[in-house]
């Protein structure tokens, strides 16, 4: 294998918010730098997804149903860069996937997962155990990155905040949380994968086979939240607590043009550019993984 074709990278579900948002920060990092690495975009649907192409991307749309269009996707890529679908039936695509990546000999493998994907209680965090188990399964090469709450996702609750003043969540007042910014997260998935020069390099030992866990500086408290919040906006929110089933309605009745950028939530470090953009409204599986 060539070292021209050993200098890409495969990244998955560009079509939802996290694939879309870490190809992108990825090639801008990469045309920033004059790096020459290739990114290749893989998505179900690429209508909307033209915008890589002038970035310099690759953009491959694949189909579960035809594998051969996934393996000639990975063939010949030294990173696939696993976001798994915001689809219901993402257990068998992913066992789909991992069987395209064992296919054609994926190289390295990192796998975006969620905290409490150990946790056997919720049927959401059991699916994604399972999707891990099948990242595991391909090469031993592979990484797991179990994140926290994305800190964008605050967008989520925009609406509620400037019409209500209130932030409305399925949790108690003194519950903790750790958010995690997402450029971290892009911090994190840039160190694996690239050397200090970079340029993608084969998974250093020290992160094969890790399971690596992924939050936010400090954990907070509701309270502390708001306030927070009342800094960046200069308003006076207040916490509210809601059940469960009231706050999937409101996300489901979520308009994206009601999306507002309240992306300072989270910043820790003054002037601090977020590097993602305010996410779309979410879907029903994105909701329950919530």
């Amino acid at each position: 294998m060539s070292s021209k074709t050993e200098q890409v990278i495969c990244i998955t579900s560009c079509d939802r918010y996290l694939g879309n948002g870490i190809a992108r920060v990825l090639l801008n990092d990469r045309k920033q730098h004059g790096q020459k690495y290739q990114v290749r975009v893989l998505a179900r649907d690429i209508s909307n997804l033209n915008e890589f192409k002038n970035l310099g991307a690759e953009v491959i749309q694949i189909d579960y149903n035809k594998t051969e269009t996934i393996e000639r996707a990975l063939t010949g890529s030294l990173w696939v860069l696993w976001v798994p679908e915001s689809d219901n039936d993402r257990l068998n695509l992913a066992k789909i996937f991992a069987d395209a990546c064992k296919k054609v000999s994926v190289r390295n493998l990192l796998f975006a997962s969620i905290l409490g994907a150990d946790d056997a209680d919720e049927k959401c965090l059991r699916e994604f155990r399972e999707m891990e188990r099948k990242a595991e399964s391909v090469v031993d090469n592979h990484c797991i990155l179990r994140s926290a709450l994305f800190v964008q996702c605050l967008h989520y609750f925009s609406k509620w905040i400037i019409e209500k003043n209130q932030l409305a969540l399925p949790i108690r007042r003194e519950s903790r949380m750790a958010p995690i910014h997402l450029n971290d997260v892009y911090c994190s998935i840039h160190q694996i994968i690239c050397d200090e020069n970079g340029q993608l390099r084969d998974m250093d030992k020290d992160h094969q086979k890790r399971h690596y866990t992924l939050t936010g500086p400090e954990s907070i408290s509701a309270n502390t939240l708001i306030d927070m919040m009342n800094v960046v906006t200069d308003a006076r929110v207040e916490f509210m607590e809601i059940k469960r089933r009231e706050c999937e309605e409101y996300l489901r009745s979520c308009e994206d043009k009601q999306m507002t950028g309240l992306t300072k939530f989270g910043d820790h470090e003054e002037n601090r550019e977020d590097l993602f953009p305010t996410p779309p409204c979410p879907n029903d599986t994105e909701i329950e993984t919530l």
